[in-house]
């Protein structure tokens, strides 16, 4: 793959191990996948320490990953081979304190603190805190790994299940006695009916496409098609669930705000899923990119999106199928990477796979979706129904308008705690100028206790819409598609934009007669066409000793807490405008009466030119009037038919 070549073994490592077909077969850097050895025999050390030691000489770094827990001590005495044999990761072992659920998790090895301590993770499912039960002699052995990994080697350990899932494929068709190749590139030109443009995105267990259905006469319709494999998946009946799940669900539901599935079949033993293409960004990449940009997300906008995504819901949930049975869906994965916001300012929500509803035979009894958005029934894997999402929806607004997450913690278990404690900073806490309403049907939506909360998404958005009336909000699809326009120019064959530019052209038309700055300032109070919005900082969750990041990077350090910069947005030609302003002194008198627009925009002179109909004319003698009767028109007629008979009886030589 590129300069890196990747082996993964699958079972035992014994006497019958043998180091020659990696040995022919490695180019460049190596990776080797240990994720499924599940057994370890003396009998195969010497073999494995030829294999590293033949490696180790022959190419230029070679990079261990998720090293079993009987496998440790032979991995450790091959780092003494070479000094660019590197063990990337390791499967620690983890055990339920609660359930005592036993599972695995992939730890990295690539750091210079030692000993090596693994933080606990919160158990799937009962939402327990699990231990690792790895003792620090067991890590010893591997203390002089090195703590770094090639670059190239470790883009390509992001991507292993990609990979993987490309290897297997190819091995299946091969053993049914046809050409990997050849059905690798079919299945990338044609599937079914569909036309394969370009490949969207890949993951572990599904690829997706921009496809065109095509048809006679010339028909074609954009799609993004979902692909799996189902002989990859054929010990993996979860992930195929998922799938169907999602084409059962989601086929029931036509609403302008929920990506449709438009077919679902089966051609050549992959499983597709062709939904309706929606050309934008999800509101994950929004966020991150307005906080590289620093710029705020205006409040109208905010107010927006979930109040779009509330219709999707109350839709979801409340919609009737053709034999007149509520449908009842929850999403149960209310998140930023589950809407999707079109350059055109239209927002969907998408990701049906891990919903339930009265369509489907059975609920799925894991706990599922993102934990610092799920609602405090969903952490106890309890009843939930549609006001879990609205839960959801509400996480979503808090991070929105204050550029923080509500609820933040050092480990998961700590969150989960919080959330079904309704601990959380109060909005205005962080940011005073959020209007009162706004904060109290923020609050609203986190509380603990579902009956307190918004019991239709219809309400929620009723809500929204009259906040944004009421404050003056910029609160439309236009609105948003600026917004996207603004940060993510390349989608209309531009460049992207450097970060100040970004603030630049947000702040292009604002006029340059009223002051304003970039800097934090003081707020103003004035709601005189004004829209509030918050500066994302870099910190998710409300100003605390120990604030963490919603997108962390690696080696980034939290940032102190701090008084909360304020922006404000100002709204001129429809556009929303980041700045901050001082509070001015006195606001400007409105007209009673707008003043009138001129007619043209290449001439617009000061004194209309007169208009000739309303002029005098000269005193010159009009024509008189003549009026003939209807009688006189008819004895007209009846006298010239007359003599016309007389005419041609005259004219005839034998009358």
């Amino acid at each position: 793959h590129g300069s890196v070549t990747y082996f993964r073994i699958i079972g035992t490592i014994g006497s019958m191990f043998r180091a020659r077909p990696l040995l022919v077969g490695a180019e460049g850097e190596v990776v080797i996948d240990l994720a499924e050895v599940n057994r370890f025999d003396p009998g195969g050390l010497k073999e494995w320490k030829r294999l590293l030691k033949s490696l180790a000489a022959q190419v230029p770094a070679v990079t261990l990953v998720d090293v079993n827990e009987s496998f440790l001590a032979a991995a450790g005495d091959t780092l003494t081979l070479a000094r660019h044999i590197t063990v990337a990761s390791v499967l620690v072992p983890y055990t339920c304190l609660d359930c005592g659920r036993l599972s695995q998790e992939s730890e990295s090895m690539l750091t210079s603190n030692w000993p090596r301590n693994f933080e606990d993770h919160v158990c799937t499912t009962c939402g327990g805190t699990t231990k690792n039960k790895l003792s620090a002699q067991a890590l010893t052995p591997l203390q002089k790994a090195s703590a770094s990994t090639p670059p190239a080697s470790a883009k390509l350990i992001s991507q292993r299940d990609e990979i993987l899932s490309r290897a297997l494929t190819d091995a299946n068709v091969a053993q049914a006695g046809e050409s990997a190749t050849a059905a690798v590139i079919a299945d990338d030109t044609i599937l079914g009916k569909y036309k394969i443009v370009r490949r969207l995105s890949e993951g572990g267990m599904a690829e997706v496409f921009l496809a065109k259905q095509v048809g006679i006469g010339g028909f074609e319709k954009p799609v993004a098609l979902k692909r799996i494999q189902r002989k990859l998946l054929d010990t993996r009946h979860l992930a195929i669930d998922m799938f169907l799940n999602e084409a059962k669900i989601a086929g029931r539901l036509t609403h302008p705000n929920i990506v449709q599935v438009l077919d679902v079949g089966e051609v050549g033993g992959a499983l597709y899923l062709a939904m309706e293409y929606v050309h934008g960004k999800d509101l994950r990449d929004v966020i991150k990119k307005l906080q590289k940009s620093r710029t705020p997300m205006p409040l109208g906008e905010a107010c927006y999106i979930v109040r779009e995504v509330a219709h999707a819901l109350h839709h979801a949930y409340w919609s009737m199928d053709m034999a007149g049975q509520r449908l009842s869906v929850v999403h149960r994965d209310v998140s930023p990477q589950n809407i999707i916001m079109s350059y055109e300012g239209a927002v969907k929500l998408c990701d049906f796979g891990v919903a339930m509803s009265s369509v489907t035979e059975h609920a799925e009894t894991m706990i599922v979706g993102k934990w610092l958005y799920m609602s405090p029934e969903a952490t106890t894997n309890g009843q939930i129904d549609h006001r879990s999402d609205l839960f959801s929806l509400g996480v979503i607004l808090y991070l929105l308008c204050s550029g923080y997450m509500p609820f933040s913690g050092k480990e998961p278990r700590e969150i989960v705690a919080k959330i079904r404690a309704g601990q959380y900073k109060s909005l205005q806490e962080i940011a005073p100028q959020i209007p009162d309403q706004l904060a109290i049907l923020v609050d609203r939506l986190l509380s603990p206790n579902p009956d307190d909360r918004p019991q239709r998404g219809q309400e929620v958005a009723q809500e929204l819409t009259e906040i944004a009336r009421m404050c003056g909000f910029e609160s439309s699809g236009p609105s948003i598609a600026n917004l996207l326009d603004q940060l993510f120019p390349e989608h209309g064959g531009g460049t992207e934009k450097p970060t100040t530019e970004i603030v630049r052209s947000l702040s292009a038309s604002l006029s340059t007669a009223t002051p304003h700055s970039l800097t934090p300032g003081p707020v103003s109070r004035s709601r005189a066409a004004i829209d509030v919005s918050i500066a994302y900082p870099e910190v998710p969750g409300p100003p605390s000793p120990t604030p963490v990041s919603v997108a962390p990077g690696e080696g980034s350090a939290p940032r102190a807490p701090v008084s909360m910069p304020t922006a404000v947005a100002m709204s001129a030609r429809r556009t929303n405008i980041s700045a901050a302003v001082p509070a001015p002194t006195a606001a400007p008198a409105r007209p009673s009466q707008p003043s009138p627009r001129p007619s043209s925009r290449l001439l617009t002179p000061s004194t209309p030119p007169p208009n000739r109909s309303m002029m005098p004319r000269e005193n010159t003698p009009k024509p008189e009037k003549v009026s003939i009767s209807l009688g006189t028109v008819l004895l007209i007629a009846a006298i010239a038919i007359v003599l016309g008979v007389g005419a041609y009886v005259l004219i005839q030589p034998n009358w």
